[in-house]
């Protein structure tokens, strides 16, 4: 008699690799990379653990697969173009109504495991190098092109910790809006003042 119960793949490799992939960005975004396993993301999925190596190979090939900036970079570049007097307040409002509003979890995902993990950390920096700060080197002219994005990135970034994560008042609570006053003035003198 045979036996009914299934392992390894589910019906349809492309169905479990998507399933694969979401949960795993779901658990890197609760847990971080370190606290994040082969087996859990398995479980979580659905599919035996062996499926997720035979798809990914390795823990570090599927938290690059699951990576995913939390813009499109095609949206940066719409957000660069025109006129530079107002690219602060265009980026704040980029960062604080889309990227931390609409995709927080990813955000969230790429903190948590940057921080705590070496070699997640060096994924998301090669991935915002090839495609966030090659975008502001076209745009910015000059050789501080790179200083000015990582600048505005790493304020950004301290915000969403400050709002989303540390839940540090009262700038937890504070309206997008005011928030967006508030960093703008900022964002454009990294992006525009002179650097010494």
């Amino acid at each position: 008699m045979l036996n009914s119960a299934r392992t390894g793949r589910r019906p349809g490799e492309s169905g479990s690799r998507e399933a694969i992939l979401r949960t795993a960005r779901t658990l890197f975004a609760g847990k971080g990379y370190d606290g994040t396993s082969v087996r859990a993301v398995a479980a979580r999925a659905g599919v035996d653990p062996g499926l997720v190596m035979h798809f990914f190979g390795s823990k570090a090939e599927l938290f690059a697969h699951s990576l995913e900036l939390p813009f499109d970079p095609a949206e940066l570049e719409e957000v660069l173009s025109g006129d530079r007097s107002t690219l602060g307040r265009r980026i704040a409002t980029f960062y604080l109504k889309r990227v931390f509003h609409d995709r927080a979890q990813t955000v969230l995902s790429l903190l948590r495991s940057s921080v705590t993990n070496a070699e997640a950390a060096a994924m998301l920096r090669r991935a915002v190098e090839a495609s966030a700060i090659a975008l502001l080197r076209r745009h910015l002219p000059g050789r501080d092109a790179a200083l000015r994005g990582e600048l505005v990135a790493s304020h950004m970034m301290g915000v969403f910790l400050a709002r989303h994560i540390l839940r540090i008042e009262p700038l937890a609570s504070l309206d997008e809006d005011r928030v967006i006053e508030l960093v703008a003035p900022a964002l454009q003198h990294y992006l525009t003042a002179r650097l010494r």
